[in-house]
C-alpha cells in the first residue's frame, strides 16, 4: 500500500523533514541541563548531585561530539539513513536514562548517549538531504536542519517552565519516539549510498522515487536515468582517487582555510553561549522583575534565531568577510564586557538588590555569535556538500 502519491518533491520535503527532527532532539537537549541543574540539587531528587557531578553531566555531551566525527566514518559505511536512525536511537536511550536515573552515573551516560547523537545527526543530516534534493530546493531543505535544532531549544526552554522534571524527560522520550517512527516510513536511502556499494538497481529505484513525479514523460524518466550515469561516474571517479586527511596540511592555501575555520570555531564557541543556555539557572542571578532566568534563556534564543536570519540576509548585501569581521568584534567586546561584569558582580549582594542587567547580557553574545555562524555558512548554491557545522552548536 502507497502511504503518498509518486511525486519526488513531496518525497524529497518528507524524508528531508523526518531527518532533520534529529535536530529538534539536539536542540532539547542542549537546554535540559539548564532545567534539570536546580531538580537535581533539590531534596526531591533520588540523588544530590554535586558542583563537580553536575558539571560533569552537562559537558560530557560536548566530549562526546567532539568524538561523533570519527564514529561517523564507520557507521556511514552503513549508509545515510542507518545513521540517521542510529542517532534517534541514540536520542531515545539519553531520555530514557534522564528518566530513570538513581544516580550520576546513569546522566553521564544520558549526556554522553546525547553527544553522539548530536554529532552524527549534525554531520549526517545535511549530507542525506543534500544528496537527495534536487538544486531548486536544496538550500532551503538543508537549513532545516538548523532551524530544527533551534525550534528544540526554543520549545524545552518554554515547556520548561510549566513541566516538571520528569514531565519533560517523558516529552524528550515521546519526541525521540516520534522522530524514530517518521524517519523508519519516510527516510529512504540515498542513490549515492546504493551506488557505492554497486547496488545499481537500488539507485535507480530511490533516484525515481525522489525525482519522479506521477505525470512524468518516458523522456523525463530517461533524463533521470542519464542524471543517474552521471552520478555514477563521479562516485566511481571519487572512489578512485581518496584523498587522506594529510591533504589538508600539503599546500598552503589549504593550510590557511584549515587555520581560518579552526579559529573561528574556537572563537565562536569562546563565546560562551553554550554555558550560559547549559548553566542559566546557577548562572544568572535571581530577580524580582518579570524577567525570570527561565523567560531569558527562552528570549535569548529567540533573539539567536531572529540575528541568524538576519546575518543569513546580509551575507549577500555586505559579503562574508565583512559580516565575519563586524559580528567577530562585537562578539569579543562583548564577551569581554561579561567577563568583566560576572568577576567585579558581588555575588552576595541579596536578591532584592539584583537588577535585570546581568539577566540581559547573554542577549547580545546570542545574537552575535549566531551572526557569525550564518557569515561562514556556505550560500544556498554551495549547499550540494556538506555545510559548516554550526559554530553556534555544542
Amino acid at each position: 500500500m502507497k502511504l503518498l502519491p509518486q511525486n519526488g518533491t513531496l518525497h524529497q520535503i518528507l524524508a528531508s523533514i523526518a531527518a532533520a527532527l534529529a535536530g529538534f532532539n539536539s536542540g532539547m537537549w542542549r537546554v535540559w541541563p539548564s532545567l534539570a541543574i536546580p531538580h537535581l540539587k533539590s531534596s526531591s531528587s533520588p540523588f544530590q548531585a554535586s558542583d563537580t557531578e553536575l558539571s560533569l553531566i552537562a559537558s560530557l555531551s560536548y566530549f562526546s561530539y567532539f568524538l561523533s566525527p570519527f564514529l561517523c566514518r564507520y557507521l556511514i559505511r552503513f549508509g545515510r539513513k542507518f545513521c540517521v536512525v542510529v542517532s534517534l536511537l541514540l536520542f531515545g536511550v539519553t531520555w530514557s536514562a534522564a528518566l530513570v536515573a538513581s544516580n550520576p552515573y546513569v546522566l553521564y551516560g544520558a549526556s554522553i548517549a546525547a553527544g553522539f547523537g548530536n554529532g552524527l545527526s549534525s554531520i549526517i543530516v545535511p549530507i542525506y538531504i543534500s544528496e537527495i534534493a534536487s538544486p531548486s530546493i536544496r538550500g532551503a531543505l538543508v537549513t532545516g536542519y538548523s532551524l530544527t535544532f533551534t525550534s528544540g531549544q526554543i520549545f524545552t526552554a518554554a515547556a520548561g517552565i510549566e513541566l516538571r522534571y520528569h514531565s519533560l524527560n517523558l516529552a524528550g522520550l515521546a519526541f525521540s519516539v516520534f522522530s524514530f517512527v517518521l524517519a523508519t516510513v519516510f527516510v529512504r536511502e540515498t542513490p549515492q549510498h546504493h551506488l557505492i556499494v554497486g547496488d545499481d538497481a537500488a539507485a535507480k529505484e530511490t533516484h525515481r522515487y525522489f525525482h519522479s513525479n506521477a505525470s512524468s514523460s518516458l523522456e523525463a524518466k530517461d533524463g533521470a536515468d542519464q542524471d543517474l550515469e552521471e552520478m555514477k561516474k563521479k562516485i566511481l571517479a571519487e572512489m578512485s582517487s581518496q584523498s587522506s586527511f594529510s591533504e589538508l596540511f600539503q599546500t598552503r592555501g589549504s593550510r590557511r582555510a584549515v587555520l581560518i575555520i579552526c579559529l573561528v570555531s574556537c572563537f565562536q564557541m569562546l563565546a560562551g553561549i553554550s554555558s550560559i543556555v547549559s548553566f542559566s539557572s546557577i548562572t544568572l542571578p535571581p530577580t524580582h522583575s518579570y524577567l525570570t532566568v527561565d523567560l531569558t534563556v527562552l528570549l535569548c534564543l529567540v533573539l539567536g534565531v531572529t540575528s541568524n536570519s538576519i546575518g543569513s540576509y546580509l551575507i549577500d548585501l555586505v559579503g562574508r568577510r565583512i559580516l565575519l569581521a563586524v559580528s567577530s568584534f562585537l562578539g569579543s567586546v562583548i564577551t569581554l564586557a561579561l567577563a568583566v561584569f560576572y568577576f567585579l558582580y558581588d555575588k552576595d549582594t541579596p536578591p532584592a538588590t539584583s537588577s535585570t542587567s546581568p539577566t540581559l547580557s547573554p542577549w547580545p553574545t546570542s545574537s552575535s555569535s549566531t551572526s557569525a555562524w550564518a557569515s561562514s555558512a556556505p550560500s544556498s548554491s554551495a549547499s550540494s556538500s556538506r555545510p559548516t557545522s554550526r559554530s553556534t552548536l555544542p
